[in-house]
């Protein structure tokens, strides 16, 4: 009889939750897994810009891997998983867009000494803002019926 504790269903074997591909994983494990990419990717957002980026861009990894298992688990082929992803690097490319060049334009505008110039180049991209809510809100969709 050995002493060492048996691996109960909610333990979270962390390496193989972020890193790999293989197997399936519990809703459970699956949200726990999403908390704390949010919690990594709101911690990336408080950083200077382009570290920021960075590490949102780093978390792909762990959002890839996440969801790749939960749709083994969910019965769906390994492409469907594809498409959070593909709106995680869209939401990502257009907040990177918009930040680079927004601070740009700012800078010009505000140089420039002109009030109506920086409100300008502030209202010139509100397309691109809601084109990111928009591709925001049917990831958050697609998350919840995932998950």
């Amino acid at each position: 009889m050995t002493t060492e504790p048996s691996p109960t269903a909610s333990s979270i074997d962390w390496k193989n939750l972020f890193v790999s591909f293989n197997g399936r994983i519990r809703r459970q494990h699956f949200w726990v897994g999403v908390i704390v990419c949010i919690i990594a990717s709101i911690v990336g957002g408080l950083l200077p810009s382009i570290i920021g980026y960075v590490v949102s861009l780093a978390l792909l990894w762990p959002y890839a891997a996440l969801f790749v298992k939960r749709g083994h688990d969910f019965g769906k082929p390994t492409s469907f998983s594809y498409i959070p992803i593909g709106l995680f690097v869209v939401s990502t490319v257009l907040s990177l867009i918009y930040t680079f060049f927004t601070e740009a334009a700012t800078a010009a505008a505000l140089q420039s000494g002109d009030p109506a110039a920086v409100l300008a180049v502030s209202s010139a991209w509100g397309p691109l803002i809601g084109l990111a809510g928009l591709v925001g809100l049917v990831g958050l969709g697609f998350l919840i019926w995932y998950g």
